[in-house]
């Protein structure tokens, strides 16, 4: 009875049916979001302490509160070019994620195709984008399209690469598998080959998100009158810094809510392949 006594008092207390509460799997997720907000309060922090000891004058480097209070006194002047470039950013990231699908998706079920395409893939990497935007200005003229065209050239590569190389490294033997129950290519490339390499897409597609931004404010650069990048450029020359760091500052915020999009649209898409995005 005694031994029996014991056993039965050192069971669980958990009533049948009811699962005890996984609370590391919330601390877990919160945690990079705890993380991210104590790295932007360093930055903060060290950009307030190096203007407060004057180690640049503040007409060179404005405080983080001046900064800040520009954009709360004047936020139309801020919204509509803030919401120009994400509007550039969209339609550019979706113009290069397609391009780069596409493309990749060739290269792996045309072999000899992506032979004679790889040589030109890579030819158009060692040219500088910002070099060729202005000849893209002179061929499309000023406007959207040739912001697009920047965009989707900057951040097309590594989703050929990587989707090409995801297809490629489906396991061979899920493939045998669904041929042998009669298969078609079709079936096997939705089944099999695209959830294989997913994972390897959203890689690509994080990396193009960071540059996103990049591209945009260049291309805004050099073709918009419209957007973050035309109003840093416009406040640069006018000496007006605090606008500039503004416009810097929302940009920085742009491309982690980008990031922040796609990582969890794999979360959504791909869920079996765990949080990639997540600090260990």
């Amino acid at each position: 009875m005694s031994a029996g006594g014991s056993q039965f008092s050192s069971s669980p207390s958990t009533a049948p049916g009811m699962e005890e509460i996984p609370t590391a799997d919330w601390r877990g997720r919160a945690a990079p979001a705890g993380y991210a907000l104590a790295a932007g309060g360093v930055i903060l922090g060290s950009w307030w302490l190096v203007v407060a000891l004057g180690v640049f004058p503040t007409y060179v480097l404005p405080s983080p509160v001046s900064v800040f209070a520009v954009i709360l006194e004047k936020p139309q002047a801020f919204g509509g070019p803030l919401l120009e470039t994400l509007g550039t950013m969209a339609l550019g990231a979706s113009t290069g994620v397609v391009a780069g699908v596409s493309i990749g998706m060739l290269v792996h079920y045309l072999p000899r195709l992506g032979r004679v395409l790889y040589p030109t893939l890579v030819a158009t990497q060692n040219v500088p984008i910002p070099v060729i935007a202005p000849i893209l200005v002179l061929m499309l003229g000023y406007g959207l399209a040739p912001k697009i065209v920047v965009i989707a050239l900057w951040i097309f590569f590594p989703i050929v690469i990587n989707t090409a190389e995801g297809l490629r490294s489906t396991p061979v033997e899920l493939v045998s598998f669904i041929r042998s129950l009669g298969g078609s290519r079709w079936q096997v490339a939705r089944h099999a080959e695209l959830p294989s390499a997913l994972p390897s897409m959203f890689a690509a597609f994080r990396i193009a998100a960071s540059y996103t931004v990049i591209a945009a404010v260049i291309s805004e650069w050099v073709s918009g009158e419209t957007g973050l990048g035309s109003l840093m450029l416009r406040a640069s020359l006018g000496f007006a810094n605090p606008a500039v760091f503004a416009s810097l500052v929302l940009m920085i915020g742009a491309g982690i809510g980008v990031y922040l999009f796609v990582l969890a649209l794999q979360r959504i898409l791909i869920p079996w392949h765990g949080d990639s995005g997540r600090a260990h």
